[in-house]
């Protein structure tokens, strides 16, 4: 018998099962995070405030987000 056939369905995962799905799991979660990246770059830009015409709410060099 090899040492495969003993292990029981409660034992724990391999080391090398270990490896490979946290090395999964940084794949994805990279992955995702580009998306989202890429996403909000398209969707939603970025302006920066200059002069005072809105204060009090805002003021010069505040950035703010526009979808």
């Amino acid at each position: 018998m090899s040492k495969h056939d003993l292990r029981r369905e409660t034992d724990l995962p391999e080391p090398a099962d270990s490896t490979r799905r946290a090395a999964k799991e940084i794949v994805e979660t990279v992955l995702l995070a580009l998306v989202v990246y890429a996403t909000m770059r398209v969707f939603v830009h970025s302006f920066r405030i200059e002069g005072s015409s809105m204060e009090p709410s805002m003021v010069h060099g505040q950035y703010i987000l526009v979808g």
